[in-house]
């Protein structure tokens, strides 16, 4: 009996490593399609450079180059994705345009939509590089923006290190950053509406525009 469990054990063992190799060299190159799944990347239906346009699972990690449609897993990863994502972490390495909802939610470059999540992040360019654009909502623990946002962020902590025009709804919010702000305006010899707004509401905030750099409950 035992050993007849053991060898059960080991044809599911080999059964497994052989479709992993299958997988890895059978993975279907196409530009794009309609539905994806992936266990771990490179183990998935359509390999990274695909477009999926309607429907994506992720057992644990698939990545592709977009992803247009419904996005559903435990980690996945795409260029630029559009429709709805429901994952634990939901990366964008371009833009996002849609709702995300999620433990984390990443959006390297511009958002428009809303973000819904433990961590919630827009843009990632630093000093002296042409800043990101998002605009639309961040709902969830920390949010975090280094874009030129327009839009409102709900949470325990909402932090812009760009510029933000919109509500900051949360214990902490602040708006900071905008003396490396305005040096890649200079640098860039461009110009762009200054006529911002941030409208905080909060046990703490901090605006480097505000009637006062820190003030507690309302700030703008």
């Amino acid at each position: 009996v035992i050993m007849k469990k053991l060898s059960l054990v080991a044809l599911l063992v080999l059964g497994v490593v052989l479709g992993s190799s299958w997988c890895r060299a059978g993975a279907i190159k196409a530009d794009w399609s309609p539905v994806e799944f992936g266990i771990f990347t490179p183990v998935q239906l359509f390999d990274e450079n695909s477009d999926i346009y309607f429907l994506r699972l992720s057992a644990l990690y698939t990545r592709n180059q977009g992803a247009y449609g419904f996005d559903f897993g435990i980690i996945n990863d795409s260029s630029d994705c559009a429709g709805l994502q429901v994952t634990v972490a939901n990366v964008a390495r371009g833009s996002q345009m849609g709702l995300g909802i999620g433990l984390i939610n990443v959006t390297m470059k511009n958002l428009y939509g809303c973000q819904i999540g433990a961590f919630n992040k827009a843009g990632m360019r630093e000093i002296m590089e042409d800043y990101d654009r998002a605009a639309g909502v961040q709902i969830g623990w920390v949010n975090l923006t280094k874009a030129i946002f327009n839009g409102l962020q709900i949470g325990i902590a909402n932090l812009s290190t760009a510029r933000f025009s919109g509500v900051q709804l949360g214990v902490v919010n602040s708006d900071r950053d905008h003396n490396n702000f305005n040096k890649v305006l200079n640098y860039q010899d461009k110009t762009l509406d200054s006529g911002d707004l941030c409208i905080q509401i909060g046990l703490l905030n901090f605006n480097e525009d505000g009637f006062l750099p820190i003030f507690p409950i309302i700030n703008f």
